[in-house]
């Protein structure tokens, strides 16, 4: 796992590593709760060993750690110049709406070099739907 919540070094783990020009955040609304935290950086890890030429971190809303600023920071620090933000939420809702949207023009007016994309909330991808479906029957 990684020394510090919500990230890889940006740079594949690797000292002298070639540094990434495209990074993911995974959003989360996040939790206090420890098992959460344990949670995402299993998950963070599993998305970076499926996309191993991309830099991976995720973060919270709120007064949860690390935030969305943290992450996009981690990344432009490590020179991503596109950055995905993916909203891991099974459905839109009051973030998606109000939240999203202040969230996304804060992180361009504060790092105009870095182009950030946001994806729609996960729960509405027909790949995630089908793949909770495969996880459910290999369950019954």
């Amino acid at each position: 796992m990684s020394s510090r919540p919500g990230s890889s070094d940006g740079q594949g783990g690797q000292p002298g590593a070639t540094p990434k020009s495209d990074g993911v955040i995974l959003l989360y609304h996040g939790s206090p709760e420890p098992r959460w935290l344990e949670n995402a950086e299993w998950m963070s890890h599993e998305v970076e060993a499926a996309l191993p030429g991309v830099a991976i971190q995720f973060a919270c809303l709120k007064e949860i750690e690390p935030s969305i600023m943290d992450a996009a920071q981690r990344l432009a620090g490590a020179g991503v110049t596109h950055a995905l933000v993916v909203p891991m939420f099974i459905a839109p809702g009051g973030h998606a709406a109000k939240d999203f949207p202040i969230l996304a023009r804060e992180l361009s007016a504060r790092w105009p070099h870095v182009q950030f994309r946001w994806t729609d909330v996960v729960g509405g991808w027909e790949e995630v739907a089908r793949a909770v479906g495969k996880g459910i029957s290999s369950r019954l």
